[in-house]
Parts: C-alpha cells; structure tokens; sequence
C-alpha cells in the first residue's frame, strides 16, 4: 500500500507535472530552462525528493533482482536503499514540519502585531467618542443628530430643553419620532411651506459638502417666538446620510439696539435659501422702528417678492408649470432644472434696502421679462378667486407696505414703508 502510494505520488503526479513543464518548454524552445527547473524540483520540493528516495530504492531493489539471478554474490542493496529511502523520507518530513513551523510562527507574531495595532486603535476610538461625547454633552448650544428625513436621532441636554423634547423616547427611529420641521415656527401667510423649504435644504446638503444656515423660529411653551440659525452639516456614513445640527440662538445684542439708520446692496442667485436670508438680514433692524408682529410681516412679504422675482422673473416659471411640478412633488428638481439652464443660470437677483428712523425703502430687481403689473394692480381692487391663489404674496405686500411702485418693464418693485413718529 505504501509502495502504491509513493508510486503513485512519484509517477503521475510528479512526472505528469514535469511531462507538463517540457511541454510548455518545447512550445517555447527553452529546454535549458527546463533543465534547471526540474533540478530545483528535485532537489526543494517534497515530491522532488520522494521520487529521488523512490529511484534509489527501485534501483537497488532492481539490482538485487538481478544480482540474485546473475551476479550470485549477495550484497542485497535494497535494504541499504530502504534504509536512506526511510532516512530521507524522515528528513523530508521534518524539513516540511520545519517550514510549517516558521510559517506558524510569522502567522503568530503577525497576528500579535494585529492584535496589538487593534488594541492600539481601540483605546484611541474610545478616547475620540469620551472627546465627543464631552463636547457633545458638554456645550451649552443644543446640538442634535438627524436621519436625512429630518427625524431626531440622538440630542445633547441643551437641545432636549431647547426643542421640550423632555422624555421622548429617541432610542430608535419611528413614525413618532418628532421631526425638526414640526417643532418650528411656520407663518401660515408664506406661500413657501416649511415641507418645501427643507425639502430645498436636504438637496442641497446630500449635493454638496457645505454646511447650510437658515434662519427658523421656535415657539416655547409659553407661546413666545424664539428666533435663531440652524446650522446643518452632512455627515456620510457608509450606509447613510446623517445630519449635524446646532441651533445658535438670536440674542440681540448692543449693536443692534443701538442702529440708527444704514443702507445695502446685494446680489443673490435663484435659490429659495438665499431669498429667506436675505430678506431675514434686510429686514433685521426694522423692529427698532415698529412693533416686532408688523415687522416679521414685513419679512414675509419681502421674503414673497424676492421669490416672485427668482421664479417667475429670472427664471420665467409660470403659474401653470409651479402648480403642475407642486402636484407632481418634483418642484424643486424642476426649479434646480431651471437654475442650471444656459438661458437663466447667470441671472441674479439685486436686492437694495435703506432704512432710517422715518422710513425703509427696499427695492428687488430681477433680469427677467417683467409682467403686466398695471393690468394686475388694476384687477386688485376686485380680485378673482385665481389671481388671490396665484398673487398672494403681492396682496399681502400691499396691504403691508405704504408704497409699491413698479418700473415701467415690471421687473424692478420698490417698497415703502414709514414708521409713525415716537413720542
């Protein structure tokens, strides 16, 4: 059995796998390179070595034969070939433990090193989250996670008490996991809904890596409005989209109590994110001069003509295309479509704004084609069911400003507004 098995080793494996190497030899005409080879198989490899112990003692079993038949003289090799056939077996095999030896120790030692690396990294990783978890926790300023649907996933104890989220359950994500749009403050007047404004705001950040600030409002418990800026940041992680907030509350300060009067001029591209601050900066020192309720409206119809002049003047959206792209849920990629066309992507916006102690003037020009304001001025006096739908904001603009006035094209409005002198 055990001669079958080192026959068997030697001649077909062995032979059959030198008869493959000469053949490709041949093809190659490099038989000195065969040469070589079979001598290094010979002479490094286990099987090499088994078919030189198997040649010897079929030699000297071979010449016992004959020497038993013809030569008569009794020397019997076969049992000196046994016998180094048997020593080179054992040093063949102690030559392979040998090998497997060395490898088992470089797979220790290698993995010692992994370990130790993993160790290593484990203790930084957990002084990085005790880092983050102090800075979270730590700081005064409500910090909050978010999915990408706006859901809270994780809040510090200053945004707990900031958004009275006192024992929600925020350990997993369900349909009664309070979402950020539904704590703040919406003005029913906007015709921008909040829905749409952070659907603007989660495109913007899964499209880019920047960090967007809007300006929000919060209503405490006790009916009182809190303005601040809400700072979102995107942080990708192999399977999802998270969202960083930090909530920096409004505080008015020194400075702005102690505004007089002041003028500025901008100009801003066609997104509803850069109407909303704008108008939120231009409008910011109108409550020195009049009472905060009326100046927050003044906001929102400031706010209403900047986006009039966005989508139905640098970017010629009809009403017929805003309702159909609103029907179909798609009105942002229809208006980021619309941004990116060569026609209207270089238009802008000029936004202008003077305030003093008797009066703020705001005019916003548009690149656009205009309209036929006198014809709907006109048709204001006695409007229609569709054009109080369509022309909301610029009814509320009339009814909040003292002045609004048209250049002749339609695509520049200056507002007035003067305040009542102060015993």
């Amino acid at each position: 059995m055990i001669l079958y098995i080192f026959g068997y080793a030697v001649l077909w494996d062995f032979i059959a796998t030198a008869y493959r190497r000469w053949k490709r030899t041949v093809v190659a005409q490099n038989k000195a390179g065969f040469g070589r080879q079979l001598w290094h198989d010979l002479i490094k490899t286990p099987l090499g070595n088994v078919a030189i112990g198997a040649g010897i003692l079929f030699l000297t079993g071979f010449f016992d034969i004959l020497d038993s038949i013809f030569f008569l003289k009794d020397i019997v090799l076969s049992r000196y070939g046994l016998f180094v056939f048997t020593i080179g077996s054992a040093l063949v095999l102690a030559n392979r433990y040998g090998f497997l030896f060395k490898q088992l120790n470089y797979a220790n030692a290698n993995l010692e090193e992994r370990i130790n690396d993993l160790s290593v990294a484990k203790a930084a990783a957990e002084r990085n989250e005790h880092k983050y978890r102090s800075l979270f926790n730590g700081t005064k300023d409500p910090i909050a996670l978010l999915d990408k649907q706006f859901r809270f996933k994780e809040c510090n104890a200053a945004a707990i008490d900031y958004f009275n989220l006192e024992g929600t359950d925020l350990s997993y994500i369900s349909e009664k996991t309070p979402k950020l749009p539904d704590l703040l403050y919406e003005d029913q007047r906007e015709h921008i809904s909040l829905e749409e404004r952070f659907e603007e705001i989660r495109e913007r950040l899964i499209a880019s890596k920047q960090a967007v600030e809007v300006q929000a409002q919060m209503r405490s418990p006790l009916g009182e409005f809190k303005s601040c800026t809400l700072r979102m940041e995107s942080i990708r992680t192999t399977d999802e989209i998270e969202i960083l907030l930090r909530v920096i509350p409004d505080n008015k300060d020194d400075l702005a109590q102690a505004f007089i009067e002041g003028r500025e001029h901008f100009e801003i591209e066609n997104t509803l994110t850069a109407a909303d601050d704008i108008s939120r900066h231009v409008c910011s020192n109108l409550a020195k001069y009049m009472p905060q309720e009326d100046a927050n409206f003044a906001m929102v119809c400031v706010r209403e003509i900047i986006i009039n002049a966005i989508e139905h003047g640098n970017l010629e959206i009809t009403f017929d295309e805003k309702s159909k792209a609103q029907r179909e849920r798609r009105y942002f990629e229809f208006l980021q479509e619309r941004k990116d066309a060569p026609k209207y992507k270089d238009r802008r916006v000029q936004v202008e704004y003077s305030i003093t102690p008797q009066r703020a003037l705001f005019r916003i020009t548009d690149q656009g084609k205009g309209f036929d304001h006198r014809t709907f001025l006109e048709k204001a006096a006695n409007p229609s069911p569709e054009l109080l739908e369509h022309g909301r904001g610029l009814f509320m603009t009339l009814a909040a400003f003292d002045r609004v006035v048209y250049n002749e094209a339609g695509n520049q409005v200056t507002l007035e507004k003067r305040f009542k002198t102060r015993a």
